[in-house]
């Protein structure tokens, strides 16, 4: 057997080869670009059919890896009438009747200044060769290679060694006689500085490749045209060699990595495709339209549902009906067409479906984000591909893109199977309770401040004032109102402007008083304008409070409402009673509530004060109302109350300061009037004052765009004073009493319907995600180039991570956040964690809401098996190789390893077929490129035995 990896191999010029970047580079290549290379490949082949009759003597391959053009135009000419085929990179021609000419040229590029070899091209060159030997049997084969001659006489045979090695890798196996090869060394030299008149220096040196040396002495040669007999008749040794049956079997691991590269490429797009295709579909599934089964009453809702469900069963039959039978890449065509025909239809029901009440603000919210995104796929996937794949279908390992169908198939099926019971809206819904918002990270000691109150009382406001008084601004939102607004709207808590809710979730406020940490909850109000939105968040109120050891509440009332009916107030009440289940008691709300009364004008409390007993407690028949009247009645004789004044009353403006000052020279004129001694010159100075004023309100009042308008001295930091003072007084007392909430979450029955659809389905929710990190993870291991020791590590470490989670010393999203970061795989598994933080939200809320009435299933059972299996593929083939390997100082097992590019070969010979051979000591250089390719071996050997196991 020649063993070409003892040839030795000088690392490439440029260690990033075109072919051979990693696989997580290859966004940057485009699909057309990839298929007009394999088409380049594949026409080659066809274009240069030639198939002779009978049996010939000789054939001569001349591989020319220098850009010397001269010597292909010079002999073309020389040989014209002889050639059978000729191309941009050689040509094809009868020596004579019994011996043909094969030459290819362009084998070299300049990358970077920097020759480096053209996998492209190679492997074009190296396919024809294979299939030009299979078609056409000679008697002997004569092979010659033309280098640019160098000085360093070393370092160029260093060179011809690695060229050699990259041209006849994969050509031979199991050769007993000598392979000799006849290399030029091409010297072009301008004679006399003219450009145009250039002489060739050309000699010749025999390589022999079982025992990698050349002859001594170089050969002078003139080459003007290539014949077969010149290079027999030069030559001092045989270098011509017999055409046996074994030779030419293979292109070699470098050119068969680089189409496979290419082809995987193809296959790890479409994987994304069907991944984000699930995604989605999934996303369209979570829309919550239907929780309270509003498609009864909607027939758009109705006619949605219809729609997705229908196109949902459409794809799993087409996955059943032709997964095992049809390519994958013309299946997941097939798919994507499906996919395109319903789009415009569900595009449709999600327009129709913007008025329908409580929901239109999640079809619209969804719409703003996809945009033109909804099941809208641009990959071009044309007819002619197939036949190109078609054609390189021995270079393709698409069995993880199989297996992303797969699980995409079972996915399918849960979502069909289970669709009345909308498992994915039910699941998002749940999830999203545990939206968090927060800006301040709290600690077991935060101290807990909510503001409680009907939609529009100023919540957000208050919120904005504590945060930053000097972030607040005066706006007129009418010609005769004015309002609260922020001036820097990236630093604040939005404010409406319109009868409808700004605030859609829970926003944390932290900030530090008096070494403690303070956090305020700005929070959708109670009688939210969606009834959806406003559970979500009750909910999110309650958790902080449950864990919180004190807290308090800011009541805020609507003062100006209040003045006219007390009917906003009575709702608040009855729904801050529903909220907390009636569980605060009036001894305990009147050491947690802080009422707080918005929009009051100059004397409106007075108001509010003189008819609380005669008209806001008046005809209350409900006992936890009047009693809640008569705390917040407590509170405001008590003077435990704050005030926040309307917003013009904190704000002064340039046109009011010109007023008063106006109005100060007007009483000045009028004081030096009526004295004793009048002062003319004085007071026309003073009514030249009052004009040019005059004229600056006029100019003012026709233009209200170049008002200004500022905080009145410190009136907005003395409300924040205020607030602060009283939530701290509140939470002292009720330290000094030990007051301690012990709060329960009680559900309502729509929720503890909703609760017990998804714990039925739990278990197999599980499971499937399961299956898709476990997917995720194997595929990332064994389609990255890694060592076996460094796949065996990354084994080691994933068993020790499992380990740590079954004892519960990590949870599942730790795991697998840990994992993706240890595989650098994060790009890649965004669904995934979607998925999983979904799951593992509702597994805590499901401790919370019914503690130790589930049993959840382990996650990570399929994972686990699987790590098992690639161990012991792993285990199976350092058996078989390592301890040869480990002996020798380079690699030189990827010459028998190549032959694993065949499935069935490997089926059949693994793990005994290269034992025998593998003791030879090598002494030469450990290379880069060597390590590659014989790591993208090893790891051949792992995937192969991998995906027999399952």
């Amino acid at each position: 057997m020649i063993e070409l990896s003892q040839i030795g191999m000088i690392q490439e010029e440029n260690s990033t080869q075109t072919g051979f970047q990693d696989l997580e580079n290859k966004e940057y290549t485009s699909i057309k670009t990839i298929f007009q290379e394999l088409e380049d490949i594949k026409q080659f082949q066809l274009n240069n059919n030639q198939e002779f009759q009978n049996i010939m003597d000789q054939c001569l391959f001349y591989f020319n890896f220098t850009n010397d053009k001269f010597f292909y135009h010079q002999s073309q000419q020389a040989i014209n009438p002889n050639i059978i085929k000729s191309w941009n990179d050689g040509f094809l021609k009868k020596d004579n009747d019994q011996q043909i000419i094969a030459y290819f040229q362009n084998i070299i590029k300049v990358d970077d200044q920097l020759e480096v070899i053209n996998y492209g091209q190679l492997s074009k060159i190296k396919l024809f060769v294979k299939w030009f030997l299979e078609k056409n049997k000679f008697k002997r084969l004569t092979f010659v290679v033309q280098f640019n001659k160098e000085q360093n006489v070393d370092e160029l045979e260093k060179k011809m060694k690695h060229r050699i090695y990259q041209l006849f890798e994969g050509f031979f196996e199991e050769a007993n006689e000598d392979i000799m090869i006849f290399c030029v060394q091409s010297n072009k030299e301008n004679t006399n500085g003219d450009l145009e008149i250039i002489q060739y220096e050309k000699f010749g040196q025999i390589y022999i490749l079982n025992q990698q040396e050349f002859q001594n002495e170089l050969i002078q040669m003139d080459v003007s045209e290539i014949t077969v007999n010149y290079f027999n008749q030069i030559s001092t040794n045989r270098i011509t060699v017999m055409q046996k049956d074994i030779y030419f079997k293979s292109i070699g691991y470098s050119c068969n990595q680089y189409i496979q590269n290419k082809i995987l490429i193809v296959f790890y797009e479409l994987n994304k495709i069907i991944s984000l295709l699930k995604f989605q579909l999934k996303s369209l599934l979570e829309l919550p339209t239907n929780l309270n089964k509003e498609q009864n009453n909607d027939p758009n809702i109705k006619k949605y549902q219809n729609d997705l469900k229908q196109l949902i069963y459409i794809i799993m039959e087409k996955i059943s009906h032709e997964i095992e039978k049809s390519q994958l890449y013309i299946l997941i065509c097939n798919i994507l067409n499906i996919v395109r025909e319903s789009s415009q239809c569900i595009k449709e029901d999600l327009q129709n479906m913007q008025d329908i009440p409580n929901i239109s603000w999640k079809i619209k919210k969804y719409l703003s984000e996809q945009q033109n995104n909804i099941l809208n796929f641009q990959f071009d996937f044309q007819s002619e591909y197939n036949n190109i794949l078609e054609y390189f279908k021995e270079y393709q390992i698409s069995d993880y893109v199989k297996q992303t169908i797969q699980q995409f198939q079972i996915q399918l099926k849960f979502w069909f199977d289970h669709y009345e019971s909308y498992i994915p809206q039910r699941l998002f819904f749940f999830s999203n309770l545990f939206h968090n918002s927060s800006n301040f990270q709290s600690t077991d000691n935060s101290q807990y401040v909510v503001l409680l109150g009907l939609t529009k009382v100023g919540k957000s406001t208050l919120m904005n004032i504590i945060s930053n008084p000097d972030n607040m601004k005066l706006v007129k939102t009418s010609s005769e109102s004015q309002s609260f607004d922020v001036i820097d709207v990236d630093k604040s808590i939005l404010i409406s402007h319109t009868n409808n809710s700004q605030t859609c979730q829970t926003i944390d406020l932290g900030i530090r008083i008096n070494d403690s940490d303070w956090i305020f909850i700005d929070t959708p109000g109670l009688g939210d304008t969606c009834e959806e939105r406003r559970l979500i968040n009750q909910i999110n109120i309650f958790l902080r409070l449950k864990k919180s050891k004190q807290f308090v509440i800011l009541f805020l009332i609507d003062g100006e409402q209040l003045n006219k009916s007390k009917k906003d107030l009575l709702e608040l009440i009855e729904l801050t009673n529903n909220f907390f289940n009636q569980q605060i008691s009036t001894q305990n709300l009147e050491q947690i509530l802080i009422p707080v009364f918005t929009k009051v004008s100059q004397g409106m409390m007075t108001d509010i004060k003189k008819r609380w007993e005669t008209e806001t407690m008046n005809n209350c028949n409900n006992i936890k109302e009047k009693e809640f009247l008569r705390i917040l009645k407590n509170k405001i004789d008590s003077n435990q109350y704050i005030l926040t004044l309307k917003a013009e009353s904190y704000f002064t403006s340039n046109l009011i300061q010109l007023q008063e000052t106006k109005a100060k020279l007007f009483n000045e004129i009028q004081q030096l009037k009526q004295s004793a001694e009048q002062d003319e010159i004085l007071i026309n100075d003073k009514r030249n004052q009052k004009e040019k004023i005059e004229e600056q309100i006029q100019d003012l009042e026709n233009n209200n765009s170049e008002i200004e308008f500022k905080i009145r001295s410190s009136s907005i930091y003395d409300l924040r004073e205020q607030i602060l003072s009283q939530c701290q007084l509140l939470i002292y007392q009720q330290k000094e009493q030990h007051e301690q909430l012990n709060l329960q979450l009680s559900l309502t029955p729509s929720m503890k319907e909703s609760f017990e659809i998804v714990l039925k389905q739990l278990n197999n929710l599980n499971i499937i995600i399961d299956e898709l990190i476990s997917d995720a993870i194997v595929y990332n291991i064994l389609y990255k180039s890694r060592s076996l020791d460094e796949i065996e590590k990354l084994l080691q470490y994933i068993q020790g991570s499992l380990q740590m989670f079954h004892k519960q010393q990590i949870n599942c999203e730790q795991f697998f956040l840990d994992i993706c970061e240890k595989l650098d795989m994060a790009k890649n598994i965004q669904y995934l964690d979607k998925e999983l933080s979904q799951i593992f939200k509702f597994h805590y809320l499901c401790s919370i809401c019914i503690p130790g009435q589930i049993e959840i299933q382990q996650y990570f059972q399929q994972l686990k098996s699987n790590i098992c299996k690639l161990k012991t593929n792993c285990t199976k083939v350092k058996d078989t190789i390592t301890t040869q390997i480990l002996e020798c100082q380079i690699i030189r097992i990827f010459t028998k390893i190549k032959t694993l590019i065949n499935p069935n070969m490997i089926r059949m010979a693994f793990p005994f077929y290269f034992i025998y051979d593998l003791y030879y000591q090598i002494k030469q250089l450990k290379l880069e490129q060597d390590i590659k390719q014989y790591n993208e071996a090893v790891l051949q050997l792992i995937r192969i035995g991998y995906y027999d196991n399952i």
